[in-house]
């Protein structure tokens, strides 16, 4: 007596995996299901990953770039002129360090807007919140001075406008954009505390934060979304209880 079919609307307990195995849409369900899978952590950690790589290729050729950099307004562009054109692999060190740092802001916009889709930010991840929000600030920070240390057009009417937008703030403005210019106008001084803070100060403070953001990552984990739950289960209400 041939077996019965399975009553409507409901799948059979068994089937047989020969028949799994020829179906057309196998291979596609069974790599889409790995990636579902494997996915969900390790891409979030790899976008993060990324960005911190950037930044290390921005640190390391910008070590070897500042050799041969001179931090003065006569003599700034031209050293890069000479990077670029006449040094020894100057033109990959630029480029190498100019497309770094686009990857590192995009990949850290990228980690920061999936942190605030998934909520992530919550409990007990709000100093990871905190401290992501601050090493994006300084990352454009770094991204601005690195832009005005190379004293062409762009870098001096960007440190222009930006002083300019910065000294219409309410009380604090004017001494804002006197910090940024170094002085009440653009000039050598101005160059200088750009190199310095591109240089020295915000490195230091990356390197900071990024060590402790790592750390915050360690000790309270890697945030997940809540897995799909198995159709015809319920949650216990609470923990030793049954549904």
């Amino acid at each position: 007596m041939p077996a019965a079919a399975p009553a409507a609307g409901r799948l059979p307990i068994h089937e047989d995996p020969e028949r799994i195995a020829a179906r057309p849409d196998a291979d596609l369900a069974e790599v889409a299901a790995w990636l579902a899978e494997h996915a969900s952590g390790a891409g979030r950690v790899g976008v993060a990953l990324t960005g911190t790589w950037g930044r290390g290729t921005g640190d390391i050729t910008g070590i070897a770039l500042a050799t041969l950099y001179a931090p003065s307004p006569e003599g700034a562009y031209e050293s890069l002129r000479y990077i670029t054109h006449d040094a020894a692999f100057g033109h990959v060190l630029r480029g190498l360090h100019y497309f770094g740092a686009s990857a590192m802001i995009v990949l850290i916009g990228a980690h920061l807007a999936r942190v605030y889709l998934t909520a992530s930010y919550k409990y007990p991840r709000e100093v990871n919140w905190v401290t992501g929000t601050v090493l994006l600030l300084l990352t454009l920070i770094m991204a601005f001075t690195g832009q005005v240390i190379r004293w062409d057009q762009n870098g001096i009417w960007s440190m222009v406008v930006a002083a300019e937008q910065a000294g219409r703030i309410p009380w604090i403005g004017r001494w804002i954009a006197h910090f940024m210019l170094a002085g009440y106008h653009l000039g050598g001084p101005t160059l200088t505390r750009s190199f310095s803070w591109h240089v020295f100060f915000i490195p230091a403070l990356l390197f900071t934060g990024i060590g402790l953001h790592i750390y915050l990552v360690l000790r309270n984990g890697i945030s997940e979304p809540p897995e799909r739950s198995v159709p015809g289960t319920r949650a216990p209400i609470a923990p030793g209880t049954s549904a």
